[in-house]
């Protein structure tokens, strides 16, 4: 067989950068006729402030220009997770470290972009706690609303939840995964674990229509 070719897409830049953290096929994210690519950095250091996180999109013209950078703030450890549908240049990256205003730490938060390179959303959970990590994993689930835009699922598998129904307490790491529309963020509906340390949502991967 011939041999195997292969192209370097780039190196992390910095210690303990974590370049290539998750990597993934956007679709056309500029005009021309190349898909380009999604490369995060969970840990990058942005302007001394350590496990910041950040995001490029690398053009798959030349697979060195820089389409779009973004770095998180302290901690944020934006681009933990990824997903994309590979197809109009629109993804959404997870930043599970988020510190909220209120001081709330590793609450945790998403953003995703639109196919024009905007900012389509970007929120904290509907039910932001300590340590929770929204955005731990988050996937692409197709346009499960119907109204023409696909849409994303997002978790938080450190929150802790009441799981019997005549008790209030909270019990640990029970988890949520909430499925977000596409078009704004709003939550179509979640899905609660049911066990202490279920962590529901430490991963999640989308796409298949199991009922069709």
């Amino acid at each position: 067989p011939p041999p195997l070719s292969t192209t370097r897409l780039g190196r992390g830049r910095k210690t303990a950068q974590r370049f290539g953290t998750t990597v993934r096929n956007v679709g056309r994210f500029d005009t021309d006729v190349n898909d380009d690519i999604l490369v995060t950095s969970e840990k990058n250091p942005v302007g001394g402030v350590e496990n910041a996180g950040g995001v490029e999109v690398i053009s798959g013209l030349d697979l060195a220009s820089v389409l779009l950078e973004v770095g998180g703030a302290a901690n944020d450890r934006l681009g933990a997770s990824s997903a994309s549908a590979g197809t109009d240049g629109s993804f959404i990256v997870g930043a599970p470290g988020r510190r909220l205003d209120d001081g709330t730490r590793r609450a945790g938060a998403v953003t995703a972009y639109a196919d024009d390179r905007s900012i389509a959303f970007s929120l904290r959970s509907s039910e932001p706690q300590l340590a929770a990590q929204y955005g731990t994993a988050v996937s692409v689930i197709g346009d499960i609303d119907g109204d023409g835009v696909g849409d994303y699922a997002a978790s938080e598998p450190f929150l802790d939840l009441p799981i019997d129904a005549l008790r209030s307490d909270l019990e640990e790491d029970v988890g949520r995964v909430a499925f977000l529309s596409g078009a704004g963020g709003a939550d179509i509906f979640d899905v609660l674990g049911t066990r202490t340390g279920s962590r529901l949502g430490r991963a999640l991967a989308g796409g298949v229509d199991w009922n069709d």
